[in-house]
């Protein structure tokens, strides 16, 4: 894109001009002032759509307008196809339908069609213009060229296209024209009838609000069952008979009889915790007496093995006293021999 380029606005040597179509207007000087005034009357022409930017929009097509071409064997009508929006022609053949009738059914045909396509085409156009005025704006606001080249939108034409109509398979031919059907002589438009309703849906409904039914009538059976056997239930006992009875002093046996029931759960616990405690006694004695005879045995083999250690000690030092020093002894020899 060139710096210097705009959208329908040139630069002269000693002015600047505005083209748009066969519309123009000439501003004299060159400086930013002028270029943005020229901008700004630009972009009110396009914003009147009294002008439509190039490549920006789609030409619409008159409603009375149905040019039809006569080629001996036929007879044909320029169009273009609703998806893509390409070149096409329909075509009816004389062969099969007399002239007066074909032509008749040719106009209808291209009537419906360029309804359609007009409708298409202003929503197309007025969102593409939206866009062009926003580009407009910007070039207004910077000075600087910002407008890219206008094309074809196939992929927006196409969504309102499916928006609009529905999918191409509801139709058997590109132009989405349904009502004026192009017949052979001998064929009828057939009529639209209303399909019976199916009696697989109706009898599934059914099937399940019987189900429904059946599920009701069993729950309620099954709580007047509950309610009958409640009511005629037996409280059960679920007290346990105790097992024994201690004597509080350590001495008791869990496995004794004892004289009488417990009345409640509390007596029967006590019982168990007495008969309990009874057993943790006796075998906390039994316990302390083994190691009270375990360190008795220990403390008399200490006392035994002090007593031989003493004896050994006493015969050592004994020895070592009728001992005499080996110095003592060579001193003697010495002597004796001088």
């Amino acid at each position: 894109m060139d710096i210097d380029k705009f959208t329908n606005v040139y630069r002269l040597p000693t002015s600047i001009q505005i083209r748009i179509g066969k519309w123009q207007q000439t501003f004299r000087g060159t400086s930013d002032l002028v270029l943005h005034r020229a901008l700004l009357v630009r972009n009110e022409k396009f914003k009147s759509r009294a002008l439509i930017p190039t490549g920006w929009a789609v030409n619409l097509f008159a409603s009375g307008e149905a040019s039809l071409t006569h080629h001996g064997r036929y007879i044909q009508t320029p169009m273009r196809s609703m998806i893509d929006r390409k070149v096409a022609y329909k075509r009816i053949y004389l062969s099969t339908i007399p002239l007066e009738e074909a032509e008749k059914a040719l106009i209808a045909f291209k009537l419906e069609w360029i309804e359609k396509h007009n409708k298409v085409a202003s929503k197309y156009n007025q969102i593409k213009l939206k866009e062009f005025l926003n580009f407009a704006n910007e070039e207004e606001e910077t000075l600087y060229p910002s407008i890219p080249k206008g094309e074809f939108d196939k992929a927006l034409w196409n969504r309102l296209v499916r928006s609009e109509f529905g999918p191409e398979k509801k139709y058997n031919n590109p132009f989405f024209v349904k009502k004026a059907v192009i017949l052979k002589p001998g064929e009828e438009i057939p009529e639209e009838t209303e399909e019976e309703p199916k009696l697989e849906k109706p009898q599934r409904r059914r099937q399940k609000s019987r189900s429904n039914s059946n599920t009701e009538a069993n729950s309620q059976e099954k709580n007047q069952y509950k309610e009958n056997t409640q009511g005629n239930r037996k409280p059960q006992n679920r007290r346990r008979k105790p097992q024994g009875q201690g004597n509080g002093n350590g001495n008791g046996n869990g496995n004794g009889n004892s004289e009488h029931k417990p009345r409640n759960h509390r007596q029967k616990s006590n019982a168990h915790r007495s008969g309990n405690d009874g057993h943790r006694n006796r075998s906390d004695r039994n316990r302390s007496d083994r190691n009270h005879q375990e360190g008795n045995g220990n403390k008399a083999e200490a006392n035994g093995n002090r007593t031989d250690n003493k004896a050994v000690s006493k015969q050592r030092q004994g020895t070592n006293k009728n001992r005499r020093p080996r110095n003592n002894v060579n001193n003697n020899q010495k002597a004796r021999q001088e």
